[in-house]
C-alpha cells in the first residue's frame, strides 16, 4: 500500500528539518511564518493497515510515531496490522508547496484528514483521487477572535487557522482565551467531497469569515 520509496523520503524529511510546529500560546503569528508552509493534519478514528512486509510496517510505523500518533501493532495470518490514530489537529511546518502535496498524498493514502490554504489556483488539483476538487475560499480582511474555554480548544483553534494561512494571535484573560485571526486576500482549501467542502464552509461563516463554495 505505502512505497517504500515515498515512506523513506518523509522520514528523511522529519528527520531533516520537516517539524511538527508548536502551536503558540501569546504574540502575533504571521501567517507564513519563516517561509513555511502549514499543514494541519488528524485522524479520529482508529486505521488499521495491514501489511507483508516486515521492513515497510516498521517504516510505517516510525512515521506515524514520529508524527505523534497513537500506534499498536499485532501480527497474525501472516501479516501486520498496524493501527493508528490522533484524535487532536497537529501541524507540520514544511519548506516548499511540493513537500505539502507529498504529504498530502502520503496522508490521504494512511487514512488521515488534511488541511492546507493557500492563494487560489486556476486549476486545483483533484484531492485524494478524486474526479474533481471541491474549493471553499475564504478571507477575513478584520481580525475575527474567538472566545474558547481552555488551553485545548485555543490550541487547536490555532493550528486551524495557521493550516488556512492565516495571521493569528492569542490572549487569555477574565477565564478564557481569544484566539484571533484574519486573511485580507483570498485564499483557499481543496477538499476531497461536497459534504467537506460544506462543513468547511460552515466554520468558517460561523468564524466571521467571507466565503465561496467552487464545484
Amino acid at each position: 500500500m505505502f512505497k517504500p520509496i515515498l515512506v523513506a523520503a518523509l522520514l528523511t524529511a522529519l528527520s531533516g528539518g520537516v517539524a511538527l510546529a508548536q502551536s503558540p500560546t501569546s504574540s502575533a503569528i504571521p501567517a507564513a511564518e519563516g517561509g513555511k508552509h502549514h499543514l494541519a493534519f488528524r485522524m479520529q478514528n482508529w486505521k488499521t493497515v495491514h501489511m507483508h512486509d516486515a521492513e515497510q510496517a516498521k517504516q510505517h510505523v516510525e512515521t506515524l510515531k514520529a508524527l505523534g500518533c497513537e500506534v499498536k501493532t499485532a501480527q497474525h495470518d501472516g501479516h501486520i496490522d498496524v493501527q493508528a490514530r490522533t484524535t487532536i489537529w497537529k501541524l507540520l511546518a514544511l519548506d516548499s508547496q511540493g513537500q505539502v502535496e507529498q504529504w498530502q498524498a502520503w496522508f490521504a493514502q494512511a487514512g488521515f484528514d488534511s488541511l492546507h490554504g493557500h492563494p487560489p489556483l486556476e486549476n486545483p488539483a483533484p484531492v485524494a483521487g478524486q474526479a474533481h476538487a471541491e474549493v471553499v475560499q475564504y478571507r477575513s480582511i478584520d481580525w475575527k477572535v474567538a472566545h474558547l474555554p481552555n488551553v485545548q480548544d485555543s490550541s487547536q483553534r490555532t493550528i486551524l487557522y495557521r493550516a488556512l494561512g492565516c495571521e493569528t494571535k492569542s490572549d487569555q484573560h477574565s477565564g478564557h482565551f481569544d484566539v484571533s485571526a484574519r486573511c485580507p486576500d483570498w485564499m483557499e482549501i481543496e477538499l476531497p467531497n461536497h459534504q467537506a467542502a460544506h462543513a468547511w464552509q460552515d466554520f468558517l461563516n460561523k468564524a466571521g469569515f467571507e466565503t465561496k463554495h467552487n464545484h
